[in-house]
């Protein structure tokens, strides 16, 4: 389960609303308290997909390694990578599958013609077939 608040919430649906039409992304910065992740901070990071960025989102081996860093110096850990699907549906493409990482969150928001239309979560199975649904709790801020 992921759980993170209103704010939270709102700002990642911000985030992915001014990047449209292009895919918007960032992390989710939290703790895992008895197998809920708890998200303690959102923030956007840029898109670094040196093709289509309607397509695809992509982190520089720049971008890791800074958010590695921060991770192992910081007060937080990093629960996952939320991004958006500009006029697409809020699932994986075989694009996120081939990038992902087992544990981490991948919140999806669709955007459609600007505004936020639906959202999910996801975890990629350990075997790397697949993706669970993730349920996720947005609480009062």
């Amino acid at each position: 389960m992921l759980r993170l608040n209103q704010k939270q919430f709102d700002f990642i649906k911000a985030s992915c609303e001014q990047a449209y039409p292009d895919e918007g992304c960032g992390v989710l910065w939290g703790e895992t308290i008895d197998g809920v992740k708890h998200v303690r901070a959102v923030e956007e990071v840029p898109n670094d997909s040196g093709g289509d960025k309607r397509r695809r989102f992509e982190l520089s081996a720049a971008t890791l390694f800074s958010l590695t860093k921060r991770e192992r110096t910081g007060p937080h850990k990093l629960l996952g990578f939320y991004h958006s699907h500009p006029d697409h549906p809020a699932v994986p493409s075989s694009v996120d599958k081939d990038a992902a990482w087992p544990v981490y969150s991948y919140p999806i928001i669709s955007v459609v013609h600007g505004h936020t239309t639906t959202w999910n979560s996801w975890v990629l199975k350990e075997d790397g077939s697949g993706y669970d649904a993730e349920v996720v709790e947005v609480v009062a801020a």
